[in-house]
């Protein structure tokens, strides 16, 4: 009893500093928010959508904004990309039947936005039929209840460092061109299959972009790499002056929100051993993302059975501490 009152006062830790950091980048999006606005990561507005309906079951008003600011500003929303990271998140969990993120709420948010804003270009089939009932009602009487009530605002500026990813889609439209600069920008080079992976668009659709970009000479190709020219003047440029970190957010997003899945789905939930097993299964994911912040995550092999609870849980709540900080 005692095991599962701490471990149950733990995830209501780790979900409140991940919940922050939702907050965070809303309020730099013009949500009215008790956080103050991101001003260093650069946002992943479909990445943060999806986690946001992901977590808003944990954080009704989180869910509620999001809703309103996609029926004000909908326009911003890359569609196919939004589709594409969805599809990662409604994958069956690895262990368990249960979606991350049932293909019903993608449902029942495109309803909503087409009777409050009458279109919505958000289409989802639900094709899985998880056992996730009680937290479809859950979903369903969210959006139920849905009211505008003015938190979410019109975008009228998009002159922050954090805001890059909507100031290009302004500049060079709503493809993949914004996100491949973003990505160039802060990766020294790349290959075209690679940097699709890395940013959700179909390698194609990539390729093709790059190589009239190397026409122009925006980028030059060194083998099959792709290198932005003058890349520290553009950063320079686009950030106003400020600093700026790029970071994949689909990754961090559906390692983290698969954490506070497990956090509450029994029997993870009640047993440490479980749980301890659970992050040795995402210790690749999760040291890949540490490594971009300079943060060491404990190799599972140096701990036997529940040991490697704490010592993996030590490096993620470092990492959800950096990524809520102030930089700027």
């Amino acid at each position: 009893m005692v095991m599962k009152k701490w471990l149950k006062r733990f995830s209501n830790e780790f979900d409140g500093k991940l919940l922050d950091i939702h907050w965070k980048q809303w309020s730099a999006l013009g949500v009215a928010s008790h956080k103050s606005p991101e001003s260093y990561w650069i946002i992943d507005l479909e990445a943060l959508i999806v986690s946001t309906l992901t977590m808003g079951i944990k954080d009704k008003r989180l869910m509620s904004v999001c809703i309103e600011w996609l029926i004000k500003n909908g326009e911003w929303l890359n569609i196919s990309r939004f589709k594409r990271i969805t599809n990662v998140f409604t994958k069956q969990l690895f262990r368990t039947k249960e979606t991350l993120l049932s293909p019903k709420v993608i449902v029942l948010l495109s309803d909503t936005m087409r009777k409050l804003s009458g279109s919505s270009a958000i289409k989802k089939k639900s094709k899985h039929h998880d056992s996730y009932a009680q937290v479809h009602s859950e979903y369903e009487r969210l959006f139920k209840e849905f009211k505008i009530r003015d938190t979410a605002q019109k975008l009228d500026t998009l002159q922050s460092p954090a805001l890059l990813q909507l100031l290009l889609r302004g500049y060079y439209g709503m493809d993949a061109r914004p996100d491949i600069f973003i990505y160039l920008l802060f990766n020294k080079q790349d290959n075209s299959l690679s940097i699709a992976r890395n940013i959700y668009y179909s390698q194609k659709n990539v390729y093709n972009i790059l190589e009239k970009w190397c026409k122009t000479g925006l980028v030059t190709k060194a083998h099959k790499n792709y290198i932005l020219r003058k890349s520290i003047g553009w950063r320079d440029f686009w950030s106003y002056g400020k600093k700026q970190g790029y970071l994949n957010w689909v990754k961090i997003f559906h390692l983290l929100d698969r954490l506070s899945r497990a956090f509450s789905t029994p029997p993870w939930c009640e047993d440490m051993y479980l749980l301890s097993s659970f992050f040795r299964d995402l210790f690749d994911e999760a040291d890949e993302i540490a490594n971009t912040l300079n943060i060491q995550i404990s190799d599972p092999r140096s701990y036997k059975g529940a040991m490697y609870y704490d010592a993996f849980m030590s490096g993620i709540i470092e990492v959800l501490e950096q990524l809520g900080s102030n930089l700027s």
